[in-house]
């Protein structure tokens, strides 16, 4: 997940969520409003004083991708969890 306000790519979706309501991110919204960004495409137009990713877009690809299965490998878990619990009884 990326945040195009930020300028920062998030690995776990829980994170990405608390980021959109942090103090920052707010902010950094607030400042394209202001600023006149219509879009969030506006701000990957032209801002070339925007922060630049630590990560090349190939390591964001595979980053997202181990994120993904991550999150299905969690759900998995929390479901066979259940399972296991009823079992039991």
């Amino acid at each position: 997940m990326h945040c195009v306000a930020c300028n920062k790519t998030f690995l776990n979706e829980n994170v990405f969520h608390h980021h959109k309501k942090g103090r920052r991110h707010i902010k950094a919204v607030n400042t394209l409003v202001q600023q006149g960004a219509t879009s969030l495409q506006d701000k990957k137009k032209g801002d070339s004083q925007a922060p630049r990713s630590e990560f090349t877009h190939g390591q964001i690809a595979k980053l997202k991708q181990i994120a993904l299965s991550e999150t299905w490998v969690l759900k998995m878990c929390n479901l066979l969890n259940e399972v296991i619990q009823n079992t039991k009884n």
